[in-house]
């Protein structure tokens, strides 16, 4: 009898270790751990004196505490993970929570509001920070509120239970205006970003003024985008995926379109031009010749503006300066408001009523209005070109 095996205990390489199903009612724990102990007898009474506590665990259970009230940045970490979820680019997002974080971050939802907010208002205005950038930043305040009150739960609960406070963004009357290009000003940008080091950015700039597309899309730009139509020149219809375009940020990936970008004569010209660069993939690649461009507006394009004469004060000196030129380029010619947001992909109507055949055709021949004497790529562009080929080639 004393050689029986004991009851819940094994041995395992000299050490005793207990496996016991310890039951109480309805309830069973199954306990399974080492007993840090050699001898039997120490193993038994270890096993035993488990068994007691585990059995008194199961007739007074602990009362399972209140959950606390989450704070801002657990919901805003939440949402920044469903935006993922959904396919949407988190970026934007991110950069927002990031600044206005030390301030509200450590915050109960409940004490979200607009006082709450007044420290950090006060820092983006000490810091010359616009007050479109504070609006900015409240936009994803108020949606990870909304996201708190309407998605996120501790069982029925929801994170916050109180309605979704009303955030109201400051007006310092700061708010700069997008600068139109004279031909002569897109000129001296041009010849400003001949410089080194800057070359790369030639193409997608030209790129850009002559069709009006937006920054993520040209560094994105494709050749598989491409789609040949018959009748139509190499080059001048491409489907930019609903996942690049900038669409709305209430709707999946799978609930937005596609939108079709036209080339007029001259883009095509920076394309046919591109078309030398040694990359399978992006049509304008990194100023390294491979991999894609982190943005264009980069210390090389402030430089440029700089240098090229153009405004700072009052005026919008990033990119979008590019597609609010050839808006206005494209006005001009007199095309219908309706054509125009087409043709910038402006979000109005399904994708087929919007991207027919006959559409496609009156959108490129309203792009090809818009024109200019003389159109060549500046030779920097292809001396750029023979250095990336040298540089794959070495």
């Amino acid at each position: 009898m004393a050689n029986k095996k004991p009851d819940g205990l094994i041995l395992r390489n000299g050490w005793w270790y207990v496996q016991k199903q310890v039951r109480y009612g309805d309830q069973r724990v199954f306990l399974r751990e080492a007993t840090g102990s050699r001898e039997r007898a120490a193993a038994e009474a270890y096993r035993d004196r488990r068994i007691v506590e585990i059995m008194e665990e199961l007739r007074n259970p602990k009362p399972i505490p209140i959950q606390s009230e989450r704070s801002f940045q657990d919901a805003a970490v939440e949402y920044v993970l469903s935006l993922e979820r959904r396919g949407k680019n988190p970026e934007r997002a991110i950069y927002a929570i990031k600044s206005f974080d030390p301030f509200i971050g450590h915050l109960p939802l409940s004490h979200v509001h607009q006082g709450a907010l007044g420290t950090f208002e006060a820092d983006c205005r000490d810091n010359g920070l616009s007050s479109g950038t504070v609006a900015r930043a409240y936009v994803v305040v108020v949606s990870v509120l909304n996201h708190a009150a309407r998605v996120l739960r501790d069982g029925p609960e929801p994170w916050l239970k109180t309605a979704v406070p009303r955030i109201v963004a400051p007006d310092w009357d700061d708010r700069r205006q997008p600068y139109r290009l004279t031909w002569n000003e897109q000129d001296r940008l041009i010849a400003a970003l001949e410089k080194p080091r800057r070359q790369h950015l030639i193409a997608p700039v030209l790129f850009g003024l002559w069709t009006g597309t937006r920054q993520g899309e040209i560094t994105g730009f494709r050749w598989a985008w491409e789609q040949r139509c018959e009748g139509l020149p190499r080059f001048a219809v491409w489907r930019i995926p609903a996942e690049v375009r900038k669409g709305s940020a209430c709707k999946t990936v799978s609930q937005q379109e596609d939108r079709y970008l036209v080339a007029n004569a001259a883009a095509r010209s920076i394309i046919e031009v591109q078309s030398g660069v040694v990359d399978d993939e992006l049509v304008f690649p990194g100023p390294r010749g491979g991999g894609e461009m982190y943005r264009i507006t980069n210390n090389g394009w402030r430089s440029a503006w700089t240098e090229a004469g153009l405004p700072k004060d009052g005026y919008v000196a990033g990119v979008h300066n590019l597609r609010h030129t050839f808006t206005e380029r494209l006005a001009e010619t007199g095309t219908s408001m309706d054509l125009i947001k087409r043709v910038l992909g402006h979000e109005s109507g399904g994708v087929t009523a919007r991207y027919t055949g006959p559409m496609i055709r009156q959108m490129l021949d309203a792009v090809e209005l818009v024109t200019r004497e003389n159109v060549t790529v500046p030779r920097a562009v292809v001396t750029q070109i023979t250095t990336q080929e040298k540089k794959k080639a070495g």
